[in-house]
């Protein structure tokens, strides 16, 4: 269900350390893939920043939404392994918004292209800093943060159900069944400047970070994706979480990523100093486990 590169390497003394896990799957009711995602730790990041994970969920008719998410993904990418850190981390001198608004500039000029016309992707992207954690978040794929065993969403969806709820005109109850769920108003590449909402929060050892598309969190509750985060391993998580959504019916694409912050750097030291762990226990450091892993769902 993921893409798992397995190295041991030492770890590096006093560092930050991660897990990461990732899975996806196309669902049971569609023929293609239009999710893509991607988790990083290490070497392949600039200085400064010791994880970067992101969940993209494509939409638009044809190959307009498969080709939108990956190509978020992959500017997405681009961009923040080009970054050229300033000052110290705990600054904050690196932030995603201005990185997602770019990208979103390049999903509109590709969706200029007649095959490819009215296609977007929503986009949800977290960056570990040291001790902090950057979010940037656009559409209705969501970031949720668990803590003590206790789930926080992080992200608001922008979707017309959600400002209907907002508004009070409808119950989060009715909201779940709505026909209307899936009308976003805010995506990448639909108009050439988009709104992006940004987080920035501090983070402790042992908080887990979920990024996942709404083929999950639209058929597995919230209170069902932190005990599952609690009892498992960050990769066997991930796929526990989709063999639920595809339990209850699969009906959409479902990606889940997750990122558990296992130690934090020691005061003074650099937090670019990354060790990553894969949920079978391997540790590495540098271009080390599911130091890059960019997936779309299988059919």
């Amino acid at each position: 269900m993921s893409q798992t590169n397995r190295r041991h390497v030492k770890t590096r003394p006093g560092g930050t350390r991660v897990t990461l896990g990732a899975a996806s799957h196309v669902g049971l009711r569609r023929s293609t893939n239009q999710d893509a995602y991607c988790v990083l730790a290490g070497e392949e990041l600039p200085p400064g920043i010791d994880g970067l994970a992101a969940v993209a969920d494509g939409m638009g008719g044809h190959r307009g939404g498969e080709v939108a998410s990956s190509l978020a993904i992959h500017e997405l990418l681009d961009r923040v392994t080009r970054h050229e850190p300033t000052g110290t981390a705990r600054a904050h001198s690196f932030a995603l918004g201005p990185h997602v608004e770019a990208v979103n500039g390049e999903v509109y000029q590709a969706a200029m292209t007649p095959d490819l016309r009215g296609m977007g992707t929503t986009l949800t992207a977290a960056a570990l800093i040291g001790g902090a954690l950057e979010l940037a978040h656009v559409g209705d794929s969501r970031a949720y943060l668990l803590r003590d065993r206790a789930i926080r969403r992080l992200t608001r969806d922008h979707s017309w159900v959600e400002e209907q709820v907002a508004a009070g005109l409808l119950t989060r109850t009715e909201a779940e069944g709505h026909p209307g769920r899936n009308m976003l108003t805010r995506a990448l590449g639909i108009s050439q400047r988009v709104e992006v909402d940004g987080v920035t929060l501090e983070v402790q050892p042992h908080d887990i970070l979920l990024l996942c598309s709404d083929g999950l969190h639209s058929l597995v509750g919230d209170d069902e994706i932190a005990r599952v985060l609690t009892l498992q391993e960050p990769q066997r998580a991930c796929e526990t979480l989709i063999e639920r959504a595809n339990a209850r019916g699969g009906s959409d694409n479902i990606t889940a990523v997750v990122l558990r912050v296992d130690k934090l750097p020691k005061p003074g030291q650099s937090p670019g100093d990354a060790a990553v762990v894969d949920g079978a226990g391997h540790t590495g450091a540098g271009k080390g486990l599911l130091s890059r892993v960019i997936g779309r769902k299988r059919s």
